[in-house]
């Protein structure tokens, strides 16, 4: 195997421009005195199947065109230190399966994965060109892929606000991205990526603008972050979401307007104990959404905020309905549950009577929920001795006390 000793050499400070550019070289290890790695400097080095970074590696910028078309590089760990990689740094490198870009990078140029038709997965600090590049094309995901058309990629429009937008070449073979340092995912961050299946967000996140996972057809999960306070065109059109979990001590407290509008696969839901409003048509269109259960905090439903979702039981704290929720909240007038007893998100017990559950349509009561538990029936005493009863509707009437295992 053939190796680049002059990277190697212990002195080396830099790279320079289009230093290894053709050679043929299998595999290198980057010293750790080196800080840049030039413009240009192992263009088309199409051998390249490995690089190494050195313990105590102090390179700190990655330059243009540094690694394109090295098609044989399947994955890079960029060494903590480094702070810029810069326009097309890997460009073309289509053996490339899995980047993790370091949080000590603050700026990313444009153009740095195209044609990186086999990433599969990739870890970044932050969505677009820098931590602050929000509200512009540049703080959208789709900017370390380039406009340019390619084949095995995807021209996916994304807005950065709600008349403006950018077409970038996504690759159709990414499924996943964890965001590892940032405040903020930008409005339209990740708008129509259609292929991705899993998006991490870190612990750090204070805020998500709005449309940022709207079109994300295939994602299928997410976990929204404790400093995350409120959604708003959120998850508009994920039609394959079918889970939605807060990180513990969520201060969420608003679920805005068309939040998970048409996430037509979401069929269980926690609410937050700290949610104060439920925005209009958030829930529009969940036809699988089976239960949903709304903490006594929350004194503001909107408009329709339940429109469509055809097979929806609610379970409410609150013992009726409270004045500022809206007179056509639950336009379908699906069955609710009045004053549950409920801890961490889910329902222990409720009062049946003639009039509770509320069902003015006589439509099926659907069994809570409870992420990691299967409901085990409902008993009329707390030690859940006698019969169980397996329905709401097969329960007599009094308290009822919802076992879980």
């Amino acid at each position: 195997m053939r190796r680049s000793a002059y990277c190697e050499r212990s002195e080396l400070r830099g790279i320079p421009r289009g230093l290894a550019s053709g050679r043929f070289i299998t595999a290198n290890s980057i010293p750790a005195a080196l800080t840049s790695i030039g413009d240009y400097a192992f263009q088309s080095c199409g051998s390249l199947g490995s690089v190494s970074f050195l313990p105590g590696s102090q390179l700190k910028t990655i330059g243009m065109y540094a690694f394109w078309n090295c098609t044989s590089l399947t994955s890079i760990t960029i060494p903590y230190g480094v702070t810029v990689i810069d326009y097309s740094a890997f460009r073309g490198c289509t053996g490339l399966t899995g980047v993790t870009v370091p949080n000590s990078v603050t700026a990313m140029g444009a153009s740095v994965f195209w044609g990186c038709t086999s990433l599969s997965s990739l870890s970044l600090p932050f969505v677009g060109a820098n931590r602050t590049s929000a509200g512009t094309s540049a703080g959208l995901f789709g900017h370390i892929f380039g406009t340019t058309p390619n084949t095995g990629c995807t021209a996916t429009n994304q807005y950065y606000n709600s008349s403006s937008y950018a077409t970038y070449q996504i690759p159709n073979s990414l499924k996943t991205v964890t965001i590892t340092d940032t405040a903020q995912i930008p409005y339209g961050a990740f708008y129509g990526c259609a292929n991705l299946t899993g998006v991490t967000l870190p612990g750090s996140l204070t805020s998500i603008g709005m449309y940022a996972f709207t079109g994300c057809a295939a994602l299928t999960g997410i976990t929204i972050p404790a400093l995350v306070t409120s959604l708003n065109y959120t998850f508009v059109h994920c039609p394959n979401l079918t889970t939605v979990n807060f990180a513990p001590g969520s201060q969420l407290t608003a679920i805005g307007q068309d939040a998970f509008w048409e996430c037509h696969s979401l069929t269980g839901f926690v609410i937050p104990s700290g949610v104060t409003s439920i925005g209009q048509s958030a829930f529009r269109n969940c036809v699988s959404l089976t239960s949903l259960t709304i903490p006594s905090t929350v004194s503001n439903i909107g408009y329709k905020a339940f429109d469509y979702c055809s097979n929806l039981t609610i379970y409410a704290q609150a013992s009726s309905k409270p004045a500022g929720w809206d007179a056509n909240w639950n336009p379908l007038n699906r069955p609710v549950v009045w004053g549950c007893s409920v801890t961490s998100g889910y329902v222990t017990s409720f009062t049946k009577s003639g009039t509770n559950p509320s069902n003015p349509g006589g439509n099926t009561v659907n069994n809570p929920q409870r992420a990691g538990y299967t409901f085990d029936g409902w008993y009329t005493n707390s030690a859940f001795t006698g019969t169980k009863y397996a329905t709401v509707a097969a329960a007599p009437n009094g308290t009822l006390y919802a076992k879980w295992t």
